[in-house]
């Protein structure tokens, strides 16, 4: 290695700073988005679920989920962890059934990259939305999960579900994922939480 060098200019009047280079050579990074990230199973076919719970029942029509890019994983990922094989279900109140509003479980859902997924269905009541992933994604060897950095129900354009509470069936609390996440409804990189115990 070479010995540490430097060198100054006097300031002008005007003048300027710079950075040296070509300003096309690094663009702008898009933001990172951490958020709801479930804990990893061995295998693909392990199903997960997450559920919105809304404080009255409310008209939706379709669920938007926004993909993860975390800021923390080896490689930039946009699209980490999307689900691979997933339903949307949703309950008109707090304890009954489930029903299926959207499925797609039939074939393996592309990675969006960085754009979010819309899925529409019917118009119809929900107090409780509910996303279950049939197969998960892989990670690695041996890894599989599902992340989201956040997911909105939707009637029309006007999201209805921002700062609900979330419940699921497992979670990775620590850092910047947290399952409150999911309703943050901020899109961007998420601060990291607290850890707490998930409600059931």
């Amino acid at each position: 290695w070479s010995e540490a060098a430097e060198w100054t200019r006097g300031l002008q009047d005007g003048w300027k700073a710079q950075w040296i280079g070509d300003p096309n050579e690094y663009p702008e990074p898009m933001p990172a988005r951490n958020g709801y990230h479930t804990e990893l199973a061995d295998r693909p076919e392990v199903e997960k679920w997450v559920t919105i719970a809304l404080d009255e029942p409310t008209a939706m029509d379709g669920v938007r989920l926004w993909p993860a890019r975390p800021y923390d994983w080896q490689a930039d990922t946009p699209g980490f962890l999307f689900p691979l094989r997933f339903r949307i279900e949703g309950a008109p109140d707090t304890d009954g059934p489930f029903a299926t509003l959207a499925d797609l479980t039939a074939s393996d859902q592309p990675s969006p990259g960085t754009e979010p997924v819309t899925v529409r269905f019917p118009r119809t009541t929900v107090r409780r939305l509910r996303l279950v992933t049939t197969a998960l994604r892989q990670r690695d060897a041996e890894h599989y999960g599902m992340a989201l950095a956040e997911m909105e129900g939707l009637d029309g354009d006007t999201v209805v579900t921002r700062g609900a509470r979330v419940s699921a069936l497992d979670s990775i609390e620590t850092g910047p994922w947290a399952a409150v996440n999911l309703t943050a409804s901020h899109t961007v990189p998420h601060p990291a939480q607290a850890a707490a115990p998930l409600p059931g």
